[in-house]
């Protein structure tokens, strides 16, 4: 199991509990995980944000373009609608720096909660991802991580490393979850099935 069909099942049991809630997928890698089946497809210009609630969008920008994506995010955010917005490979948002990030994402993280909006920021590569992923991240899930500098720093993330834990060593269908203002240690879960019905 990968992040993205972690993803996907929580997207689809959110919507069973919220089904008024708008989804926009920003797919920058197009490797063929987001089709017309999760959303209404734009390939290259950027959808517009919905204005009532229940919609749908996969975005497939040609493009890593700063101004366009912080005009998709500030458009959601303006739009006022409660919505989850799954950036599927949250490396392509940084532009430079760690912190140098599409202007409309930066807010998004700082204001979205107020109506309702949430992020799913989704990496393969966490020592290249941008600094907000991390600071911002009320929830954070753990696959296995072959990169020792990403295995090292989720360990701190996840406070096994204190508990004396070296290694994620996980098997193929298992994360470890954290509330990092919430829970003392990271919890190992199974399945995504055995996940979601404890947190949803």
């Amino acid at each position: 199991m990968g992040k993205t069909y972690f993803i996907k099942s929580l997207i689809r049991k959110k919507l069973e509990v919220q089904p008024w809630l708008n989804v926009y997928h920003l797919d920058t890698k197009h490797r063929g995980d987001y089709s017309s089946a999760d959303g209404a497809m734009y390939i290259g210009t950027p959808p517009p944000a919905f204005k009532d609630g229940g919609h749908k969008v996969v975005w497939q920008p040609y493009e890593d373009d700063q101004k366009a994506y912080s005009k998709f995010f500030l458009d959601i955010l303006n739009a006022g609608q409660p919505a989850l917005v799954n950036i599927d490979e949250t490396v392509n948002m940084r532009f430079g720096a760690a912190d140098n990030i599409p202007r409309g994402l930066k807010i998004l993280y700082t204001q979205g909660r107020l109506p309702g909006i949430h992020i799913i920021a989704g990496t393969q590569e966490h020592a290249r991802a941008p600094r907000q992923a991390h600071s911002q991240a009320w929830n954070v899930v753990v696959f296995n991580l072959t990169n020792p500098y990403d295995e090292s720093s989720m360990l701190n993330t996840l406070r096994l490393k204190e508990r004396g834990q070296k290694n994620l060593n996980l098997k193929k269908m298992q994360f470890y979850f954290i509330r990092p203002d919430v829970d003392d240690a990271g919890v190992l879960y199974n399945s995504v099935q055995e996940f979601i019905p404890k947190v949803i």
